[in-house]
């Protein structure tokens, strides 16, 4: 008899098994192959368009004999956002840029420092120097760009700390953004302009007719988007070709802005305490609340998304992924031969 026959029959049983729990226990349905699955609290948070269930066959083990077998299973997918204290204590942190090992970069616009927390937690000075360092931002290489806001100058840090003028003549510069060829665009708050600049540091106006524009983000199809904080509360996007339209509106002065791995737009509201998310197709909905002045965006590798808080001098940590590993075990039910059970798409009931 197949491991699969007895992963499905232990399915069938566990239905009837679970129905039998405690009343008081909060449940979601889970549907495989019309086989009911309860799972508890936390997976009721997991949405259908992304939850997966994944049975690990190979560390399965089955007693034919006695009828019993035990099948790790890891349940993984989407919940709403848990808002959590990456780091505290930092002063005025605005905005937020991961290198590749990991680490997150703050800068701190109150002691003119650009800080480092590393993955663990562990906070200190990466760099120093500057007035008012506002948007961050790493090239392919591995620099980091820093605007100040007061001296409106762009700076570039190696990896190793060493800070030089990479471009300057800005009009208080915040946001900072890459596109794919290399060339960084910045933000000049006080005017109405968003400015281009080579990897040479050669400096043009991009694109003109924006009032303050403040946070910038880049898509896959190389479209600039821009926060415009003048109390329009407008996010445009910009095509390469320079064509400007309002992607979405409604926001309360969106200053940081941030992609995800699936193209979702991440919208910090500076003055309405909440981060939105806007699909691919402009559809705006709240995605985190509660957060004192967001005044920074970054996702980390695993798509957690990490807010700064510039009055409360902390980061948050928006953990909106779980992994839940169980071990199912029971009792096979002789009868029938279900076959063909290793992984499926979680449903859940309307």
């Amino acid at each position: 008899m197949t491991s699969q026959t007895w992963r499905q029959r232990w399915l069938e049983s566990l239905a009837r098994l679970l129905h039998g729990d405690a009343p008081s226990r909060r449940r979601c349905a889970v549907k495989r192959n019309r086989v009911v699955l309860h799972l508890e609290e936390l997976e009721c948070r997991l949405t259908p368009s992304s939850a997966t269930l994944q049975f690990n066959i190979s560390s399965e083990t089955v007693n034919e004999a006695a009828g019993t077998f035990s099948i790790p299973v890891t349940l993984t997918g989407a919940v709403a956002p848990i808002v959590t204290t990456f780091v505290t204590g930092v002063n005025s942190p605005s905005g937020l840029a991961f290198d590749a090992a990991g680490n997150l970069y703050f800068a701190d616009d109150a002691d003119g420092t650009v800080g480092m927390v590393t993955p663990a937690g562990a906070v200190s000075t990466f760099v120093s120097g500057f007035k008012t360092p506002n948007g961050l931002a790493f090239d392919a290489a591995g620099n980091l760009y820093v605007a100040d806001h007061n001296t409106n100058t762009v700076s570039k840090v190696t990896p190793t700390g060493v800070v030089s003028t990479f471009a300057s003549g800005f009009t208080n510069p915040d946001g900072l953004v890459f596109d794919a060829a290399g060339n960084l665009y910045v933000g000049n708050y006080s005017i109405t302009t968003v400015s281009k600049v080579t990897p040479m540091g050669v400096v043009s106006t991009y694109i003109d007719g924006i009032a303050n524009p403040a946070g910038l983000a880049v898509d896959a199809a190389g479209n600039l988007y821009v926060g415009q904080d003048d109390g329009n509360n407008k996010v445009l996007e910009v095509t390469p070709a320079g064509v400007v339209s309002t992607f979405a509106s409604g926001f309360a002065r969106p200053e940081y802005l941030a992609f995800d791995a699936a193209g979702n737009l991440y919208v910090a509201n500076f003055g309405g305490g909440t981060v939105t998310k806007v699909t691919p197709a402009g559809v705006a909905s709240t995605f985190a609340s509660g957060i004192a002045t967001p005044q920074g965006l970054a996702f980390d590798a695993a798509g957690n998304l990490y807010v700064a808080s510039n009055v409360n001098n902390l980061v948050s940590k928006l953990i909106s992924t779980v992994t839940v590993p169980y071990t199912l075990g029971g009792t096979a039910v002789s009868g029938t031969d279900y076959s063909g059970v290793t992984n499926g798409t979680l449903t859940f009931p309307t």
